[in-house]
């Protein structure tokens, strides 16, 4: 515990003390200020004022008296108390003039981990052997409503993407609050299995597997940025894949609205599926020149690339022509290249051959 000199402002003669005399303190509209709001991590500054409603002067050791509460951390005070113990602090007073009046700061820090309000009381009480005529004005509160961070995150990408393709996802991230977030929010993204990562603007701050983490600096209220990641549909890709980005606020602090900390997309797989079907007559006699039809289709849900035909004529046949004429013919192998054809494209190919 911590002493020191009786704080005095007034070398006025003390005149005896009566009952009345000792109603010197003001109401409390003017003796505890402090701040209706205060961010977590942030400053908060109490002001007490006091003051000799008296008419005559009153005594030294009239003494004023603050606890800070929970979720508080005491800073610095203004004057220094005159005594210490835990988070209560005292002050004693001079000799105090008719209408003398003072003012204490006290600032103090709000914990990350305060509770939603603080409450923070401040007494005076006269002299050892006074007795106050109003006490009633001896006490003072403020109550602050503490507010914490809220951060979100939301996460965009296609609805739809084909194996092979390339894939593209925005991760939007945003400081909800009305007060300036410290350095060390944290936005991760894991790829789920059939994506295969290519690059993400702007780099990663730390990568694990398929975990890419990005710790951010310090954002001002409002402010927002984005990420963009690019990846590539694996031919293995599943028939669907969900893709999810979360935010966190730094280590100690809590967010005020979880909900809105992770963002899912969830994409269809597109894949080609081709098909052909193969007609011609049941009987045919030698020499005679008949006639395949072949039909080709793509039955799936995206483009099927490098897509080729391949028909190869039986021993007893002999290639005569075909329409379209084929890329290659090889022996009895006959191949067309058809290239890529879109979802739906369908095509016939009509090969003619003799029996010999």
């Amino acid at each position: 515990m911590s002493q020191a000199r009786p704080l005095r402002s007034s070398s006025e003669p003390v005149t005896p003390l009566t009952q009345k005399a000792c109603d010197r303190i003001c109401a409390p509209s003017c003796f505890t200020t402090g701040p209706a709001t205060a961010p977590v991590g942030t400053a908060i500054q109490y002001t007490l004022t006091w003051r000799n409603n008296s008419t005559i002067s009153v005594p030294a050791g009239a003494v004023i008296q603050d606890t800070l509460p929970t979720g508080l951390t005491f800073v610095s005070a203004s004057p220094a108390a005159t005594t210490t113990s835990g988070s209560t602090r005292s002050w004693t007073l001079g000799p105090l003039a008719a209408g003398q009046s003072g003012t204490i700061t006290i600032n103090a820090t709000v914990n990350t981990n305060a509770p939603t309000s603080v409450t923070n009381t401040a007494t005076i009480t006269v002299p050892s052997g006074q007795t106050d005529p109003t006490p009633s004005n001896n006490s003072s509160s403020v109550t602050t409503t503490i507010l914490y961070p809220d951060i979100q995150i939301t996460k965009s990408g296609p609805a739809t993407a084909a194996v092979g393709a390339n894939i593209q996802y925005t991760l939007t991230y945003r400081n909800n609050s009305t007060f300036t977030v410290p350095a060390g929010s944290v936005v991760q993204d894991t790829l789920p299995a059939g994506l295969t990562f290519v690059s993400a603007s702007p780099a990663a701050t730390n990568t694990s597997g398929s975990t890419r983490s990005w710790t951010l600096g310090a954002l001002a209220a409002g402010q927002s940025g984005t990420i963009t990641i690019n990846a590539t549909v694996a031919t293995t890709a599943p028939a669907s894949v969900s893709n999810t980005g979360t935010i966190a606020v730094p280590t100690g602090y809590t967010d005020s609205t979880p909900g809105n900390n992770s963002s899912t997309v969830t994409t269809t797989i597109q894949r080609p599926d081709v098909s052909i079907a193969k007609t011609g007559p049941a009987t045919a006699l030698v020499s005679d020149t008949i006639t395949y039809q072949l039909t080709w289709r793509n039955i799936g849900t995206a483009p099927a690339a490098s897509v080729v035909v391949r028909d190869t004529l039986p021993v007893g046949l002999a290639f005569v022509s075909a329409t379209p004429a084929p890329s290659s013919v090889s022996g009895q192998v006959l191949t067309w290249n058809l290239g890529t054809q879109a979802a739906g494209a369908s095509g016939t190919i009509s090969v003619q051959a003799q029996v010999l």
